[in-house]
């Protein structure tokens, strides 16, 4: 669920997994989205940044 910035909360997690859950569906459908080294690390960071965030306990806050 992607809400306004006022109902944001911790839900950057998710709405950055969500983005990732698109590119790589697309990617995978054989359009072509990433071209340059650049490109590549950063989703690659992002993939970093969601597998600790989901390591880390938010305690329901």
């Amino acid at each position: 669920m992607v809400v306004g910035d006022e109902q944001w909360g911790h839900l950057q997690v998710d709405a950055t997994s969500l983005f990732l859950l698109m590119l790589a569906q697309m990617t995978a459908s054989g359009l072509h989205i990433i071209y340059t080294t650049d490109e590549v690390n950063f989703i690659q960071n992002l993939v970093y940044y969601i597998g600790r965030a989901y390591r880390t306990p938010d305690y329901g806050i």
